[in-house]
């Protein structure tokens, strides 16, 4: 399986079956109808659902810009049919944009549209012949659509273009993404303000949690589920692509969010963000939000640098549990160990407490939202300083509960 993030998927149901072959499809007249099949029902999807006129050019300039984008193409065996098998790979691109515009589409007629977060590597597909890297000769060109034009509400022009495919089986690539190694110009943030801040710090883990579910409430189904880390269908993205969030600190406690994502996400999430206008906290005053700004990651991890030495600047709370008689600062040190590897951050370290004794003196949060019966359940954090043998620009986001604000160290001169 191929991942691939919030991607666009139309499948249309074929009738005339004999035009597909064992192979793929080989009908490139049959296959251009398909298309422009789909590209009418999308576009009419626009204009139908549009509360106005800014929405409905909204949306018809995103599938302008998708169009501009040849898919992949497929065929498909269902419980309902043969498909053809459309897909816009996802990069954050206008295949997000649409997605945002139409909503939950589902089945149009004979059309369904959809996000994928995958191709099985099993069959033929024809992948357009530029991204072929190579792999044999052009096999088919399609005259796909190139733009839509949409002059009134009973008429849709669609301009063309010649896309060349090659027909290949898929390959796995193993381009794992790993957030800590993410080099400074590939990760943007979202600075969220709070009106008053938060002075009790116990409930860091809580504020997170509020603002993540209030975020994924003002988002459409795929992409509520990828701030969650998971695909449409409740798997767990192993990838960890999903946007990080990490409490904003000052002296007067926690006086708002910041959102780290992937550069090619921040637009998505700036505008998601905006629509939040209060937080509620279970056990909180409602906290309003004062105002929304790009950037703020230098604000959590520092400017982008090589660092040997990193400070907390959110507690770490351990990855797993100590043993009875276990020292406790090996035991977060090996804890740390184990979290620093996995990350690719493979360098000698030591690490001391930050202030005083750690076993003394470890701070106290308020546990994720339990059931009644647990409602006070607490956990425990340390503020630590890791000093490294070699110096790197790794964001480190360690530890248990990391997705909600734990576990952030600050790299420090």
């Amino acid at each position: 399986m191929v991942d691939l993030i919030m991607g666009l998927e139309i499948l249309v149901e074929l009738e005339r079956i004999p035009l597909v072959t064992e192979g793929g499809l080989a009908d490139r007249w049959f296959l251009e109808g398909c298309l422009t099949e789909a590209v009418e029902v999308i576009a009419s999807l626009i204009t139908k659902r549009a509360p106005g006129e800014l929405e409905r050019s909204r949306g018809l300039a995103a599938l302008n810009r998708l169009l501009t984008q040849p898919p992949w193409i497929a065929s498909m065996r269902g419980d309902g049919g043969t498909f053809a098998r459309f897909v816009w790979p996802g990069f954050g691109g206008p295949e997000l944009d649409l997605i945002l515009s139409m909503g939950d589409s589902g089945r149009v007629g004979s059309v369904h549209i959809c996000r994928v977060d995958g191709i099985a590597e099993d069959g033929v597909i024809y992948r357009p012949a530029r991204d072929g890297k190579g792999l044999g000769q052009t096999d088919i060109s399609l005259s796909a659509p190139l733009n839509v034009v949409y002059p009134s509400p009973r008429d849709i022009v669609i301009g063309r273009r010649k896309v060349d495919y090659t027909k290949v089986k898929l390959r796995t690539e193993d381009d794992e993404y790993n957030f800590s190694r993410q080099g400074s110009d590939q990760l943007s943030g979202v600075t969220v303000r709070f009106a008053k801040s938060v002075q009790d710090a116990r409930y860091l883990v809580r504020v997170v949690e509020s603002f993540r579910a209030a975020l994924m409430s003002k988002a459409s189904s795929p992409l509520a589920a990828f701030i969650s880390g998971k695909r449409g269908d409740g798997v767990r993205l192993d990838s960890h692509q999903h946007p990080y969030l990490v409490p904003r600190l000052s002296a007067h406690g926690i006086d708002g969010i910041v959102i780290v994502t992937e550069r090619k996400w921040s637009s998505v999430i700036f505008e998601l963000t905006r629509k939040i206008k209060d937080l509620y906290v279970p056990s909180l005053h409602k906290t309003l939000i004062a105002g929304v700004t790009v950037g703020g990651i230098e604000d959590v991890f520092g400017a982008p640098a090589h660092y040997r030495v990193f400070q907390s600047y959110t507690p770490y709370v351990p990855s797993r549990y100590m043993h009875k008689n276990q020292d406790l600062l090996e035991f977060v040190t090996q804890d740390i160990a184990a979290e620093l590897s996995r990350r690719g951050v493979n360098s000698d370290f030591q690490i001391t407490p930050l202030k005083g004794n750690v076993i003394e003196r470890p701070v106290v949060l308020l546990d994720r939202r339990t059931p009644r019966s647990k409602e006070n359940k607490v956990c425990y954090g340390y503020e630590l300083k890791i000093e490294m043998a070699d110096a790197t620009n790794s964001r480190l986001l360690l530890g248990r509960l990391n997705h909600f604000g734990t576990g952030v160290f600050r790299g420090v001169e």
